[in-house]
């Protein structure tokens, strides 16, 4: 039921735990850990992956993807890479939190398909491409993209509209002209969304010792940190999130997300 990956371990070969249905938690030791293809792949008991660092997914586009499909009762990830390949997630229906790093440039068609538990999602500046029915079956309250420049989607990339869409504030044009983009009626800018959000849900955001504190949420909650360019920098559970240096940062957590600035 539970098993930890090793430091020295570089990757996780293809199929590796192919239907291990009673795989309920995987510790990652290693830092920089690659997962090849069909790695996870309907394992339906898993459900805690705890790892310092966001997994490699494999760039490979000759690769189906499908490293997590299937893992229905796995709650939260995060990821890095080139790409999130194509069925990466489907079915993975609990999921509930999922960190893009910065450098993931697409996203492959179905891979989200019925995360039907994901309502909030940021997605890197570096996104340059989400492939059609990525996010199918996946109804969100608010999606946060990091983008200057709108990724290229498909008309049928989301399935519903209704989101609140968060944008860089001189980002906002652009997206209300693009295809699929235009198609959300609800286009602010990060910033103030974020903020408004916040205070409207009864949360504050501070600084404290170069700390992020998040007041407001439940203690088991978990807060994570992104930079400007949309790397995950930090996380944790305590409401406090220590931060690397000063610099704008993005807070995100089940009601929303914030920008703060630590000088």
């Amino acid at each position: 039921t539970e098993i930890t990956l090793p430091s020295n371990l570089v990757s996780v070969g293809g199929g590796c735990f192919y239907n291990c249905k009673a795989l309920k938690t995987v510790n990652v030791d290693a830092d920089n850990l690659t997962i090849a293809d069909r790695a996870f792949y309907s394992c339906e008991s898993l459900e805690t992956i705890n790892s310092a660092n966001p997994l490699q997914l494999s760039s490979d586009i000759s690769k189906l993807g499908m490293e997590f499909e299937g893992c229905k009762s796995l709650k939260a990830v995060s990821v890095a890479g080139g790409m999130i390949g194509s069925f990466a997630f489907d079915g993975c229906e609990s999921l509930v939190s999922v960190g893009i790093a910065e450098g993931v440039k697409t996203i492959g068609e179905y891979a989200f398909d019925g995360c039907t538990s994901l309502k909030r999602i940021l997605l890197p500046a570096s996104l340059q491409e989400i492939k059609h029915e990525t996010f199918r079956n996946v109804v969100f309250e608010e999606i946060t993209c990091l983008a200057v420049t709108p990724p290229s989607i498909r008309d049928n990339t989301f399935t519903d509209y209704s989101a609140h869409l968060c944008v860089p504030a001189e980002s906002m044009a652009a997206y209300a002209a693009a295809t699929g983009w235009k198609e959300f009626s609800n286009i602010g800018d990060l910033t103030t969304s974020g903020v408004s959000a916040v205070a409207g849900d009864g949360l504050s955001v501070a600084v404290c010792d170069g700390r992020i504190c998040v007041d407001g949420v439940g203690e088991t909650e978990m807060i994570k940190v992104y930079s400007a360019g949309g790397m995950l920098v930090g996380m944790g559970l305590n409401r406090q999130v220590e931060v690397p240096s000063p610099g704008v940062y993005i807070v995100e957590f089940k009601k929303g997300t914030v920008k703060v600035a630590i000088r």
